[in-house]
Formats: structure tokens, C-alpha cells, sequence
């Protein structure tokens, strides 16, 4: 069987990886095959097509699935109208460019020293999640701006806006999650509403492309998707979620133990995360008056903590995923940037080693692969419990009559 020009490297292994997931189902769309989107077997003969997979090549040029939600093969179908080998560079030009306007902005905010600019740009460059995304041809460049201009459009007040570009990381659902609950504890029903306002569209796009059965079958799949996670691991150095790293030491036998242990270590994570809202919380006895200080000033977000609450937003909206992959951790970056630049008020020597442990914890994924496991979860719970613990210094400092009022009340 003959392979498409451009699909296999001098190694033998699919150029593109992940991407090859994206031009097969953009094709099945092109072809007007909508209907068999999720059928995994056709999905195969399709992939078969691409390249000679055998007992032989079966290692370089594993088994895909179609697993992701209908608009991405919608948007992808545009560019399966090219060659694999032009469709890919045409990507990994889209891929440049959404890392160069992320990159201005991450250099923007860590404003480093005139002479360490150069260093600080290669740093970013350098970054293994950063070329993983290159090497499997990923969506994380996307979803790293994506998350970046809805922060900074919340930011500056912007908020049924941002709610409608943070509805857009349902191109992964898994990190739509975090963003989610972060309006709901926020009660920021602006954003909320601009969020459900673009999922709603997004669903409207699929099931007006594809049929409204393309929805029925997307669901369907997702049990596909658990099977898979249950049946196969990623390898120590490309597995992050606190359950694949217990599964990959374990093994598949203790998958649901695993899967447990990545539950309460979430419920841990959610309990940092929403001390990172509401710092002044004590106790039962002051539960309505932490909330009401608190919803007193959500609005305002000049006050100094706004990349304390970014930085945990991100942080936990990749703890949250049973699924987390290497590129994936591009979207650490931003979280980094904010520490790295020493800006939230509390202690910049503090900040810059905790930006350089995360950053360095996603950077070594090689030592990984020799030791066994990865120590990104444990990295990202130390960090999100630290800026926890820094929101409650800041409001402390800023708001001290809060600790009076909370005597008072309780008393």
C-alpha cells in the first residue's frame, strides 16, 4: 500500500502526529461523510489510506481516533482540500504566528532587563511544550491565545466578550472545564452568558454543517474516549494529569484507583482555587460575609491580585483534566509569565522561583522518561496552593479592616 506524499518522515513516523487526526476527519467532512465522523472504523480505513500501517510500522504509526468535538473536523475541512504536506506547513505557519503573538504579549508582561530580552525570548522559544505542539501539529498555540486575549479582554472589563473567546476552548472540552466554574464561584454571570452564548453557536455550526445528529453521535463517542484512557497510557515523559502519571507507575489494573486519587487531588485543587476568590474566608460563621466582602470588589479589576486569580484560573483548569499531554502544557506559559515578572505584590524574589520551578517542571519532560513518572501535578497543585497562600497575604495587606469587620461579625 502506497502513502500519501508528505504524511511520513525519514523515520518512518507520521509528520504531524495529532494532525493527521485533524486532516482524516476534515476530510470525512469535505466528502460530505458527516454521518461517519465518529465512526472509528471507517475513521481507520481512511487513516490506512494516508499510510502503509502493519505489524512492521504499527510502533512509528499508531492507531488515531476521531475524538473531538464536530467544529474542529468543520474548520479543519477547509484546509483537507490541500495536499497533507502543504496543509501541514499551512498550519504550522498558523501555529508561528499564534506563538509570536503570545510570545510578544508573555516578553510584554515579564518585561525583562534590556539585556536579558534575547535570553528571555529563547527561553519561551525553547520550551518543550512549545515544540511538541510542532512535532504532533496540535491545536495548543490556538488555545493559548485563545485564553490569553479572553483574560485580558476580562480584564478590561469586556466581559460578555471574553465569555464568548473562552467558550472556544470547547475545541478541547476538557479545558473549558476550569473556566467554567471559575464564573460560576465568581458569580460573573456577564461572562457566563457571553460563554454559553458562544457554546450555543459553536453547537448551532455543527448541527447546521453536519446535521443535528452529529451532537447525538459526539456524545455518544465520548465513552470512546474513556476506553481509550482506560486501555492505553502515554509515556512518562508525555503524561501529566495526576492519573496518568499514577497509571503509567501502576499500571492499567489500578486505572479506576488512579482516576480516584486524580479526584481528590481536583477536590484539593478546587478548594486552593476557590481560597484564591475568596481569601477572607475564616469559617462557617463568616461564610456570607467573605462572599459579600469579596463580591463587593469582583468587578474591580484593577485591584492587585488579578494575576494572582489568572495565574490559578489556568493552573487549575489543566489540574482539572483526566487527559494532559506535553503541548498541552503551553498554556503554563501564562501563569509563568505572570510569576516570572514579579508584579503580584507580594514577594518578587518568592514569585520568580515559583515561575522558574513551573517552568522548568514542563521544560525536563526527558528526565521523565528516565525516571518514570512526571512531576508536572504535583508542581501545578504546590504552585496553585502557593498563589492561594499569596492572595490571602495581599488581601490581608490591602484590606486589613476586612480582619476587623470579620471579628466583629463573629463575635
Amino acid at each position: 500500500m502506497e502513502f500519501t506524499p508528505g504524511f511520513i518522515d525519514r523515520l518512518g513516523r507520521v509528520r504531524g502526529r495529532d494532525f493527521s487526526t485533524f486532516y482524516i476527519t476534515g476530510q470525512i467532512v469535505r466528502d460530505g461523510e458527516g454521518d461517519r465522523l465518529y465512526d472509528q472504523d471507517h475513521f481507520f480505513e481512511r487513516q490506512k489510506e494516508l499510510s502503509s500501517i502493519t505489524e512492521e510500522t504499527i510502533k512509528n504509526r499508531p492507531r488515531n481516533y476521531s475524538l473531538y468535538p464536530p467544529t474542529v473536523p468543520i474548520i479543519f475541512s477547509w484546509l483537507a482540500r490541500l495536499e497533507y504536506g502543504n496543509a501541514l506547513m499551512l498550519w504550522w505557519l498558523g501555529l508561528v504566528l499564534s506563538f509570536t503573538l503570545a510570545g510578544w504579549w508573555l516578553i510584554r508582561e515579564i518585561d525583562p532587563a534590556p539585556g536579558w530580552r534575547t535570553t528571555a525570548i529563547l527561553t519561551i522559544a525553547a520550551f518543550t511544550p512549545i515544540n511538541y505542539t510542532f512535532l504532533n501539529g496540535q491545536l495548543s498555540a490556538l488555545l493559548l491565545l485563545i485564553f490569553l486575549a479572553a483574560l485580558q479582554l476580562h480584564l478590561r472589563n469586556y466581559h460578555f466578550l471574553a465569555g464568548c473567546i473562552l467558550s472556544l476552548l470547547a475545541l478541547k472540552p476538557q479545558f473549558a472545564v476550569g473556566p467554567f466554574l471559575w464564573m460560576l464561584l465568581r458569580m460573573d454571570f456577564r461572562t457566563l452568558s457571553g460563554y454559553c452564548l458562544g457554546g450555543f453557536f459553536q453547537a448551532a455550526w455543527s448541527a447546521a454543517a453536519l446535521g443535528p445528529k452529529i451532537l447525538v453521535d459526539y456524545f455518544q463517542n465520548m465513552w470512546t474516549f474513556g476506553h481509550i484512557l482506560k486501555s492505553s497510557h502515554p509515556t512518562p515523559d508525555h503524561g501529566h494529569s495526576l492519573g496518568e502519571v499514577l497509571t503509567i507507575v501502576l499500571g492499567n489494573d489500578y486505572v479506576n484507583f488512579c482516576n480516584g486519587v486524580h479526584l481528590a487531588a481536583v477536590a484539593v485543587g478546587a478548594f486552593w482555587f476557590f481560597r484564591t476568590l475568596y481569601p477572607k474566608r475564616q469559617g462557617r460563621q463568616d461564610l456570607s460575609f467573605g462572599v459579600h466582602s469579596v463580591r463587593r470588589m469582583r468587578n474591580d479589576e484593577s485591584r492587585s491580585n488579578w494575576r494572582i486569580e489568572q495565574s490559578a484560573l489556568v493552573i487549575f483548569s489543566l489540574l482539572l483534566s483526566p487527559h494532559l499531554l506535553t503541548y498541552d502544557l503551553s498554556m503554563l506559559l501564562i501563569p509563568i509569565a505572570y510569576l516570572l515578572s514579579g508584579k503580584m505584590q507580594v514577594s518578587a524574589e518568592e514569585e520568580r522561583w515559583l515561575g522558574g520551578l513551573l517552568y522548568l517542571s514542563a521544560m525536563i519532560t526527558f528526565i521523565y522518561f528516565l525516571i518514570g513518572f512526571s512531576l508536572v501535578p504535583v508542581v501545578m497543585l504546590w504552585t496553585l496552593f502557593k498563589v492561594s497562600q499569596f492572595a490571602k497575604r495581599l488581601t490581608r495587606r490591602d484590606h486589613p479592616s476586612l480582619d476587623k469587620e470579620v471579628v466583629l461579625q463573629s463575635a
